[in-house]
């Protein structure tokens, strides 16, 4: 049954992915010198939330401009798409996928086995809603998660707040990590000899700037050789006042944020 389900899903996913080629990324971290636009939010999450079906969805992504396709259902669920196109083009910038389930544990049960399975489609969030799976370009997620005010576990920040290198270390130490390298560098490696967060410096601001930009796309392709796992975990936090770079595990780089704030504080 799993695999059934996983295969029926990719299937779906890659005939919309297909149709979307050319797709440009979110662009609120920059984009790079050759004019590619860095993908910067990336949801991965549930969420449980009174009022908040299909027609909430369906009334809030027409509104924003989308075209709902004609739904497909079966024994298992409902599928609905919707999709936006730029003007005067006929390939989709932007979709959003509703899978619609009977029973709350129904749709966690999905959300949950075939994410395993994908990997590979690292640009993309996926979420679920109540009885609900969504799978959208993040862009269509980040609109939707912003308007119902979902709360945020997004992929890749650059934090303007005054947080200085050693302030992270000193995080990072009390985390239980150990820092290796010099000033052009760091590694930060956990107590169990596993887990890394790579730091880069960057000597300019615009140097920072065009890092903000490429290493999203670094961590979302396969293509380029990061010394890092690519997983859906991996993210990155920037500090804009420092100039430097974390990359790493989203749960880590959240934890290694809230500490930081807590101490400001």
């Amino acid at each position: 049954m799993k695999k059934a389900t996983f295969t029926v899903l990719a299937v779906a996913l890659l005939f919309v992915l297909c149709a979307c080629a050319g797709v440009p990324s979110d662009t609120s971290s920059g984009s790079t010198q050759g004019g590619e636009e860095a993908n910067t939010f990336y949801l991965v999450k549930e969420f449980d939330r009174e009022g908040l079906g299909l027609e909430e969805i369906r009334t809030f992504m027409l509104g924003q401009g989308y075209e709902e396709r004609e739904s497909q259902s079966s024994e298992e669920q409902e599928r609905v798409t919707f999709r936006i196109f730029e003007e005067g083009s006929n390939v989709a910038s932007a979709f959003l996928i509703v899978f619609v389930y009977d029973t709350a544990e129904e749709a966690r049960s999905s959300f949950m086995d075939p994410i395993q399975g994908m990997v590979f489609f690292r640009t993309t969030s996926h979420c679920r809603i109540n009885n609900m799976v969504l799978y959208a370009t993040n862009s269509a997620m980040n609109e939707l998660a912003s308007h119902f005010e979902l709360e945020s576990g997004f992929r890749n920040v650059i934090a303007d707040e005054d947080c200085s290198l050693d302030d992270v270390f000193e995080v990072l130490r009390g985390l239980g990590f150990s820092i290796y390298g010099d000033s052009e560098g760091y590694e930060a490696i956990s107590y169990c000899g596993r887990e890394a967060i790579e730091i880069l410096i960057c000597e300019t601001a615009q140097e920072f700037e065009d890092a903000c930009a490429i290493i999203p796309l670094r961590l979302s392709d396969e293509e380029y050789a990061l010394e890092l796992p690519l997983d859906p975990t991996a993210t990155m936090l920037a500090f804009r006042q420092g100039q430097f770079i974390l990359i790493g595990d989203a749960d880590w780089l959240y934890l290694v944020r809230t500490c930081l704030e807590q101490t400001a504080a």
